[in-house]
């Protein structure tokens, strides 16, 4: 036999394949592996290790955010809350606790989604939130209009898990039992392995934040803010009274409305004559009484945004204002600008319950044209006491303001000569910090930021944690060397989108060993069962990265044995000093042999794979099996497996997917060189 070529499948790795026909082997036979091909399900899970702070250091800093010039905080405690605030998160880890998160061994999972399925009743359900997630949802608290949402691109990877029936091994964990927490069996657990691609995250204005906080009266009891108006302060009420040739009028000179999501309501009463109310734009001045000034001549044109009412055949009616109608006039001798207030529709047609129906103004702002800040008002009618998400909008309009720092001023009025028209219940919503920064920011650092988005990690400088952290996140971080200093780190800048809808995005840096304890990965060759990627574990009560069963560093190749490989065969007689002397023939253990090795290359080492092999080594390597004499055999076990470099041990692979070959070339060796061996010393090796 010149050589001998072995073809050897298999649906696993460790296998014995037998020959119809037996196989000689020849004198000083060598082997080599010519072949292999095979795909291993490779499982990489990459994870985040949160900082380990004091209860002290917990209040400080950890993000700075900027959105459209309104500059905010947020500390490592909001961002506990923020992550305690996921959905599910406290059903899966019932004690979570800021002394677990912040103990520096509390994991982010970065790449996998896993959601434990499962558990009696659905009660213990859940998962853990993506890092972005958290981040998001912190925006969102720390704003009063503004929302966060994680948008993240993710790419899905296939990995032999697919349509394992409920309570499959594949797919079970078990949550040990724990303080008062009993066993939890999850037996339809949910994997998707997936790749983050980039961290993107969708900030939009939402106004309807702030409608849902809670009203204030308007306070119109000062003298001065009113004319031919008496107050009711039980009832937030003002009423007009009968003076010959004149009307009534109070200004709202108290308070500072939210142009944000804010609103002014009231419950008009009309007896007879015209009333009207709405918002004028021009705002208050500096000084204590620079303020709007009552006049008693029904200037109705000095609402920009309102309601008018009447008694139209005994009906209660109303029409909209909506801004003015400027017109000139000349009499003969001079020359003049007349305004006029511009209604919708032009006569009071709009039917109404008098003393029953709410009707309530919405300010919130609008997209930015040449360099002016539209702001849209919508006029809405509803019940008392129902929610003002309920009421029907019955008009919008738009009007341009420059800053949403201007105080916008309500103003009531009733016609000549005219009793009993009043405005009751009048609330309003008081004028949010944000919106107050939001209208300021031009004179400090921040203006630069206007119309834009702005994230950047706030370092103390005293936790290598911190900057390892975020950046793993993609945030690259410095330290400051004193308390105080200029914030060094990278900021990410957005202009995306437009004025009410904006996009921030990124890369993230989760590779693996990028930062030593903080952003690390784990790897599963040959695995797929959940209970060997993850575990509950009891110390720390939370779930982690079974690290028993996974892999610190990918192995650089696999090794191909032959197994239990047995060449000589021993016959002889031995001493049996309680039988006497007996003939015996004994056979030696077999000897596992190394035949060749498979290079281990992968081209994303941070993501689960299906791993294709098909590798021919480019130069052959024979191994001799040092048989001194023809072997017959009928049978090869085969094992490929891997070593643990980090533990020094062989490690095996559970399950491969689909089938495995294997080939391997046998043929006879050169006859060893006994002179050549031995030198001129004359001794010869006993064979």
């Amino acid at each position: 036999m010149s050589s001998l070529n072995v073809v050897l499948t298999a649906d696993k790795t460790q296998f014995q394949n037998y020959f119809s026909d037996p196989i000689i082997l020849p004198k000083n036979a060598s082997v080599c592996m010519t072949k292999a091909n095979m795909v291993l399900p490779v499982f990489v899970q990459n994870i985040l290790k949160v900082p380990e702070l004091t209860a002290l250091e917990r209040a400080n800093e950890c993000l700075e955010i900027v959105i459209d010039g309104i500059y905010k905080t947020i500390s490592w405690t909001d961002f506990f809350t923020a992550y305690t605030q996921y959905e599910n998160i406290l059903n899966i880890e019932p004690t979570l606790d800021a002394a677990k998160f912040f103990s520096g061994e509390y994991e982010f999972w970065t790449n996998n989604y896993v959601y434990l399925e499962g558990s009696p009743g659905g009660t213990a359900d859940g998962d853990k939130p993506k890092i972005s997630w958290v981040i998001s949802r912190a925006i969102t608290n720390a704003y009063a209009f503004y929302d966060a949402t994680d948008c993240s691109e993710y790419d899905d990877i296939a990995f032999g898990i697919g349509n394992e029936p409920v309570g499959d091994p594949i797919i079970s964990i078990t949550r040990p039992a724990f303080g008062g927490n009993a066993a939890v069996l999850y037996n339809n657990i949910q994997l998707n392995a997936t790749k983050k691609l980039n961290t993107k995250l969708n900030i939009t204005y939402v106004p309807y934040k702030r409608s849902d906080d809670t009203t204030i009266p308007l306070d119109l009891s000062a003298a001065e803010n009113r004319a031919n108006f008496t107050w009711n302060g039980g009832t937030n009420t003002i009423t007009s009274t009968a003076v010959v040739g004149e009307s009534a009028m109070a200004c709202g000179n108290v308070g500072e409305f939210e142009v944000n999501g804010g609103y002014i309501r009231c419950i008009p009463t009309i007896s007879g004559g015209t009333s009207a109310w709405g918002l004028s734009l021009e705002g208050r001045g500096h000084g204590v009484g620079d303020n709007y000034l009552p006049l008693n001549n029904f200037p109705v044109e000095t609402i920009d945004i309102g309601i008018e009412y009447a008694i139209n055949n005994g009906n209660p009616v109303y029409r909209i204002i909506d801004g003015q109608i400027i017109n000139a006039a000349y009499d003969g001798a001079a020359a003049s600008t007349i305004y006029s207030a511009h209604y919708k529709p032009s006569r009071a047609i709009c039917k109404f319950t008098s003393a029953n129906d709410v009707f309530a103004i919405l300010c919130k702002r609008g997209n930015i044209i040449n360099g002016t800040y539209e702001y849209v008002f919508d006029i809405l009618m509803g019940i008392d006491g129902a929610d003002i998400k309920t009421f029907t909008t019955i008009y919008t309009s738009k009007q341009t303001l420059n800053s949403s720092s201007i105080d916008l001023v309500p103003l009531f009025m009733s016609s000549v000569n005219q009793a009993n028209n009043r405005f009751t219940n009048i609330q309003f919503l008081q004028q949010s910090v944000d919106t107050q920064i939001q209208g300021n920011n031009k004179w400090f650092e921040d203006y630069s930021l206007d119309d834009t988005i702005k994230i950047q990690p706030h370092l103390d400088g005293r936790n290598n944690q911190e900057v390892n952290f975020w950046s793993a996140v993609g945030l690259h971080s410095y330290h400051q060397t004193a308390t105080g200093q200029l914030n060094q780190s990278t900021k990410v800048v957005s202009y995306e989108g437009t004025p009410l809808n904006k996009i921030v995005g990124w890369k993230t840096n989760f590779k693996d060993q990028d930062n030593t304890n903080t952003n690390e990965s784990f790897y599963w060759i040959g695995k797929r069962r959940l209970a060997e990627f993850y575990k509950f574990d009891t110390v720390s009560e939370t779930w982690v990265v079974n690290k028993d069963d996974g892999l610190g560093f990918l192995p650089k190749y696999l090794n191909v044995y032959l197994l239990n490989l047995t060449v000589k065969n021993y016959s002889g007689t031995y001493n049996n000093f309680k039988a006497g002397t007996n003939a015996a023939v004994d056979t030696t253990t077999g000897e596992d042999r190394l035949v060749g090795t498979v290079p281990i290359l992968i081209d994303d080492p941070t993501v689960p794979q299906e791993l294709t092999i098909q590798y021919e080594p480019f130069n052959v390597f024979y191994r001799p099996l040092n048989n001194p004499d023809n072997y017959t055999i009928n049978e090869f076990m085969i094992e490929i497996s891997f070593k643990d470099f980090t533990t020094d041990q062989r490690k095996t692979i559970d399950d491969i997917i689909g089938i495995l070959k294997i080939e391997l070339n046998l043929k006879r060796g050169a006859d060893p060189n006994v002179k050549k061996i031995m030198g001129m010393s004359g001794l010869m090796p006993v064979i």
